[in-house]
């Protein structure tokens, strides 16, 4: 196969941007999915909170060491330190996903990380969610 032609499939099976761009436009669909990008937003049962609606569990589990950078007390309201973490906790649990810019796998996982949200049809609903906010 000629050079150009390979050139030419492998930017068209590529997805768009980097992986970096992508993950970046995710965070942002995520805060408008569970937050409406409001950081001080609190959930229903109170447990999540902050922009990306996350809970103690999720935040400890972000650090390979059980001890985050920052305290979730203050830390969670921080949009910056909201999207570190969460990166953190997909360069834990999904690292090829993370460094493919894979935003469907990590978007799944988002879901599955929170208590009770367990339904594949629930995590097909929070990914078409997510897709739409991402557009």
């Amino acid at each position: 196969m000629q050079p150009v032609m390979m050139l030419a499939l492998l930017a068209l099976a590529a997805p768009p941007g980097t992986p970096h761009t992508r993950v970046n436009k995710l965070l942002d669909a995520m805060e408008r999915a569970e937050s409406g990008g409001r950081p001080n937003a609190v959930s229903n049962a109170g447990r999540s909170r902050g922009p990306l609606q996350l809970d103690a569990r999720y935040w400890r589990d972000s650090a390979k060491t059980g001890r985050p950078k920052y305290p979730y007390a203050t830390g969670t309201w921080d949009r910056n330190k909201s999207r570190e973490v969460t990166q953190a906790y997909w360069k834990r649990h999904a690292p090829e996903a993370y460094r493919r810019g894979d935003v469907e796998t990590l978007a799944r996982l988002q879901y599955r990380s929170k208590p009770g949200t367990k339904s594949r049809a629930g995590e097909n609903a929070y990914w078409r969610s997510v897709q739409k906010k991402m557009r």
